[in-house]
C-alpha cells in the first residue's frame, strides 16, 4: 500500500526496531499490558478531579500539576476500550511528560476506573463531547490553554473527533495524538471478528459484559442483564447496548456517526497519527488519504495494536526513549515541538 510522501520522510526520521521477540504482531500488542510503567506516579501529588460533562454525568480526572502549573504545558490522556487512568500505558507516558516538564491529566471515561456510580450512561468511541468539556474546565477553570490531547485506540478515535469539533476552543488545544486510533470503527469491529483475532473480542466482551451487570444493579430500568445471553460479539454488544444508549439506533449507525476518519479534513491543530503497519485489530487501510496540512501520519511497519515496544540498540541513535517505549518518545517530542509554553 502507498503511505503518502509526509509518512516516508517521518518514517525514515523515526525508524522503530522492534524488539526481536516480538516481532509478532500479536506478541507485540498483548505484551505491554504485562510490562508495569509508571510505578513513581505513587511518589507524587495527584488531585482527583470530578468533571461534569453532561446532566447527571461527571467524569473522574487523576491530575498531575506543577506548582506553577499555568506555565507548564499539559497533556490531557485518554485510553482505550475497557482501560482506565491507571493502565500501564497511560502511567507511564504521564509519569514521562512529567519529567519533562508537562502537567498530566489521566481521564477516566464514564463508568471506567470504578465510575460506575457517576452517570447513568455508557461511554463510547464517538463521546467526544466529554473531551470538549475537559478542554473547556481545564481552560476556564484551571486557566491551561497550551493542551495536548493524546489518546489510545478507542480514545485515539476519541480525541481525533474532537480535534475536528473544537470550535471556540482551539485556541487552547495546541495539539492532538491518536495512537493506533479505531478511525474507521466498522472496519476495525469487522478485523476484531476474524478467528485470528477471536481472543481481542472476547476479553473485550467479558469486560463489557461485566459493565452492563454493574450498571444494572445501580440503574436496572436502563440496563436489562437479560439481553446479554443475546450477545455474542462486540457488534451484537453495541448494537444492544451501546447503540441505544447512545442514542445512535443501531451499531450500525453508531459505527458510522462515530467514527472519526472523515472528520479529519476539518481538523486545524497539529495531529500526530501513530499506527503500525501490522496492527491486527486497526487494519492499515483506514489510514490512506488522511494526512492533510494538520494530520501527520507515523506508520513504521510493526508495532501491533498501541505496542510499539522497542529494541535497545544505541548504536541506532534514537532519539525517542531510553526505555522500550517508542511511542512515548514521539509523543513527548511532537508535543515539545507544538507548545506554546515551551517555545517562550
Amino acid at each position: 500500500m502507498a503511505v503518502k510522501r509526509a509518512s516516508e520522510a517521518a518514517l525514515k526520521k523515526d525508524d522503530f526496531v522492534p524488539l526481536s521477540w516480538l516481532k509478532n504482531a500479536h506478541l507485540m500488542t498483548i505484551a505491554p499490558a504485562f510490562l508495569p510503567r509508571g510505578a513513581g506516579l505513587r511518589k507524587r501529588a495527584a488531585e482527583r478531579v470530578l468533571i461534569p460533562v453532561a446532566e447527571h454525568s461527571e467524569i473522574l480526572a487523576i491530575c498531575h500539576f506543577h506548582a506553577d502549573f499555568t506555565r507548564h504545558p499539559t497533556v490531557v490522556l485518554v485510553h482505550g476500550l475497557e482501560g482506565s487512568a491507571e493502565s500501564f500505558y497511560i502511567a507511564g507516558l504521564a509519569e514521562k511528560a512529567l519529567a519533562a516538564g508537562f502537567n498530566a491529566v489521566r481521564l477516566n471515561l464514564r463508568n471506567c476506573g470504578d465510575t460506575l456510580h457517576l452517570t447513568p450512561t455508557l461511554y463510547n468511541a464517538g463521546m467526544s463531547e466529554d473531551i470538549l468539556k475537559v478542554v473547556e474546565f481545564l481552560a476556564e477553570k484551571r486557566g491551561l490553554t497550551d493542551l495536548f490531547l493524546v489518546g489510545y485506540s478507542l480514545g485515539g478515535n476519541l480525541v481525533l473527533k474532537a480535534s475536528a469539533e473544537l470550535g471556540h476552543l482551539v485556541d487552547h488545544v495546541s495539539g492532538t495524538v491518536g495512537i493506533s486510533p479505531p478511525i474507521d470503527l466498522d472496519a476495525c469491529v469487522t478485523e476484531m471478528e476474524k478467528s485470528s483475532n477471536r481472543i481481542y473480542e472476547l476479553t473485550f466482551l467479558w469486560s463489557l459484559k461485566n459493565k452492563i451487570r454493574q450498571k444494572n444493579k445501580l440503574y436496572p430500568k436502563s440496563f436489562a442483564a437479560e439481553k446479554l445471553a443475546l450477545v455474542k460479539s462486540v457488534r451484537e454488544f453495541d448494537d444492544v447496548f451501546t447503540a441505544v444508549d447512545g442514542n445512535y439506533g443501531t451499531a450500525e449507525r453508531y459505527y458510522r456517526v462515530a467514527s472519526s476518519k472523515p472528520l479529519l479534513g476539518k481538523v486545524r491543530v497539529p495531529t500526530l497519527v501513530i499506527a503500525a503497519q501490522d496492527d491486527p485489530l486497526v487494519p492499515f487501510s483506514v489510514f490512506e488519504q488522511i494526512e492533510t496540512e494538520f494530520v501527520q501520519l507515523l506508520a513504521p511497519k510493526y508495532g501491533g495494536h498501541a505496542g510499539f515496544v522497542q529494541e535497545l540498540d544505541k548504536s541506532l541513535k534514537q532519539r525517542s526513549t531510553d526505555d522500550h517505549f517508542w511511542a512515548d518518545g514521539q509523543i513527548l517530542d511532537f508535543c515539545s515541538r507544538h507548545s506554546k509554553l515551551l517555545k517562550n
